[in-house]
């Protein structure tokens, strides 16, 4: 059987080590091209049926990368500069691409991202070994809107999202156990953030700033609320205190929503 172009084995494709990369480039090119060939030899002069046969080419050549990505591991980006950090980082074998098998070896992305342009990142959760985010690692990301957290992560780091002013969601793994300082401070268009039960610790300045809060839950386990971790919510109008807070540090509520 062949599909695409690529052979099939006992009902399973011949992965990427297999064929290798140069074959599989040729795959592609030379579905795409009879694709292209096929759009080319419509002979009609009618605007509509060239729009049609147009629509269906720009489908199918979609069908045939979308069908490659697939089969071959290969990790797509919707952010063009969070493609560039992570290929100039971590493509090991420098064809240009990365593939889940790179991006699952990553353990530690450091501060590769701080302070850049990036909108979007939720290929993020392709990082499966990844059991940490690393002290401000999309610290003064201004433009990211949208980053999915791998569910492996335990920890995250000091001001690791701080500054991200227009970020509205965040999804915080099951089994992170510690929001350290600083780790969402000036996150201020914030509006839903889910503590886990299983954190146990909220450090000084955590959720400052972050005036789109209107709600928070402190899970049961948190013991003591540290010096301004939710200073200046201004919207923040409803919070739940478990039985195990023992200690509420000055100005953690400070100047928020009365």
């Amino acid at each position: 059987c062949i599909i695409f172009g690529i052979k099939m084995k006992q009902n399973k494709l011949y992965t990427k080590n297999e064929i290798g990369w140069e074959q599989y480039n040729e795959i592609v090119d030379r579905a795409v091209t009879a694709e292209k060939l096929a759009y080319q030899s419509v002979t009609t002069d009618k605007v509509a049926d060239k729009a049609i046969a147009f629509d269906k080419l720009s489908n199918n050549i979609q069908k045939i990368l979308t069908f490659a990505i697939q089969h071959f591991g290969i990790v797509t980006f919707k952010d063009e500069e969070a493609e560039t950090i992570c290929v100039t980082n971590w493509d090991t074998n420098g064809d240009g691409l990365l593939t889940k098998e790179e991006i699952s070896a990553v353990t530690n992305i450091g501060e590769v991202f701080r302070n850049t342009g990036i909108t979007s990142f939720d290929e993020l959760n392709n990082f499966t070994n990844l059991t940490s985010i690393p002290e401000y690692a999309f610290e003064g990301c201004g433009s990211l809107r949208s980053i999915n957290i791998p569910s492996g992560v335990t920890s995250i780091g000091v001001g690791a999202f701080s500054r991200c002013y227009i970020i509205s969601t965040i999804n915080i793994p099951s089994g992170v156990v510690n929001i350290a300082e600083r780790t969402f401070e000036d996150c201020s268009r914030l509006t839903t953030i889910i503590l886990p039960e299983g954190v146990t610790s909220i450090g000084q300045y955590a959720f400052q700033g972050c005036r789109g809060i209107t709600a928070i839950t402190i899970p049961e386990g948190v013991t003591s609320i540290g010096y301004h971790t939710f200073y200046d919510c201004t919207s923040l109008t409803t919070i739940m205190l478990p039985k195990s807070v023992k200690s509420i540090d000055q100005g953690a509520f400070a100047n928020c929503s009365e």
